[in-house]
């Protein structure tokens, strides 16, 4: 028969039980359990405790739309190969996102009477209390509310709008997408602006420069009292060829009064002062020329420098002319509409906040905290 000794190895007989290892485990056991309490329990409950309690429910509307930019294809001929002016449908989707994301979609959401109500919860809602009146606040509050996102490759805008009431989301939705409308009719406006005015500030300056270049020419010509200087000039060589064709008229017809006539015949003293009167005419027209032909050298080279400046003025007002008539046709070419393929919806019934979603993700990742805290906690003990 065995003795109690080979029964139980591990006592002896008269020892004591080993109540301080037992104490130990029971010590690490309800520090366990005071743990998962704090760390998951507590949480978890106050979650709930505000989820099931006082989380206000709200309804969700969704849209979606895209930059759409509309070509007139007017034919303009050379004008064609201008620049474009818009950026790409891309470029204005954009903008219109971080407008609708930004402080200035929420001075314009607090311009409308009662945005600021349809913000705030229906009843009492510690996370979602009445929005402050600056526009800081607002903004916070308009992000948290409404989720904007931008499909950079296709360049589609969807918006999640939500509100605590269904009709409220809807109209919030439907208010985002009228002044995004409107931002992108005032963007598209001052292009125009911008582009117009550049051009009307050419034509302005060629219109003063051509009219600046004329005054001076206006000014030439009454100082000299000449319209042309070279028609001038030719005009007077003109007359000499003219009396130099006469002058040999008048002596050919004297010379034949020589020959047919008497000494005593009258016409032939008339035919003297003829001659005599055509070569003093032709004289002086010759020292006239003689005289003034310096004067008529640097005449014609200033005439000819102030009617050049004219000239390019003229051509460059033309061109001037041409780049506005350009810009304008150009800017009436492109034009940007919001292109909605998913209107505001209105919503059945509330969908946030998602609590048993919420629940049940802070209690993995509760659960999972404790668990590494525990593991920590020991494997330090086990270094000591």
């Amino acid at each position: 028969m065995p003795n109690l000794y080979e029964l139980h190895p591990n006592q002896q007989l008269g020892a004591e039980p080993n109540f301080a290892a037992r104490a130990a485990l029971g010590a690490r056991h309800a520090r366990l359990l005071v743990g998962f309490v704090v760390t998951v329990l507590m949480p978890l409950a106050f979650f709930a405790f505000y989820l099931f309690g006082f989380a206000q429910d709200r309804f969700v509307s969704y849209s979606g739309f895209s930059i759409t930019v509309e070509d007139s294809a007017v034919q303009l001929g050379v004008l064609e190969g201008l620049a474009s002016l818009s950026g790409g449908a891309k470029t204005d989707a954009a903008i219109v996102y971080d407008f609708l994301n930004g402080p200035a979609f929420a001075s314009k959401l607090k311009a409308h009477a009662g945005a600021i109500e349809m913000l705030s919860p229906i009843g009492f809602d510690p996370l979602f209390w009445r929005p402050p009146d600056g526009l800081e606040g607002l903004t916070d509050r308009w992000r948290r509310l409404a989720k904007v996102s931008l499909d950079s490759r296709t360049g589609m805008v969807s918006a999640r709008v939500s509100a605590f009431r269904a009709e409220d989301a809807r109209y919030l939705n439907q208010l985002m997408l009228e002044e995004a409308s409107a931002m992108l009719a005032g963007l598209s406006r001052s292009m125009r602006d911008e582009s117009t005015i550049l051009a009307q500030g050419s034509v302005q300056r060629a219109e003063d420069r051509l009219t600046a270049a004329r005054q001076r020419l206006t000014e030439f010509r009454s100082l000299t009292r000449i319209v042309d200087p070279m028609a001038d000039f030719e005009g007077r060589l003109g007359m000499m060829t003219t009396l130099q064709t006469q002058l040999v008229e008048a002596k050919v017809s004297l010379e034949l009064l020589h020959q047919n006539s008497t000494g005593a015949d009258l016409r032939i003293a008339s035919a003297k002062n003829k001659v005599l009167v055509i070569e003093a005419l032709l004289e002086d027209e010759k020292n006239l020329v003689d005289q003034e032909g310096a004067g008529y050298a640097k005449i014609a080279a200033e005439f000819d420098a102030r009617m050049t400046d004219v000239t390019y003025a003229q051509e460059y007002y033309l061109t001037a002319l041409a780049s506005l008539d350009a810009a304008n046709a150009l800017a009436q070419r492109k034009t940007r509409h919001l292109a909605v393929h998913i209107p505001p919806t209105l919503a059945d019934a509330a969908v946030l906040p998602r609590r048993w979603s919420i629940l049940g993700t802070s209690a993995f990742f509760l659960c999972l905290a404790w668990a590494v805290g525990v593991a920590a906690f020991h494997g330090a003990r086990g270094n000591v």
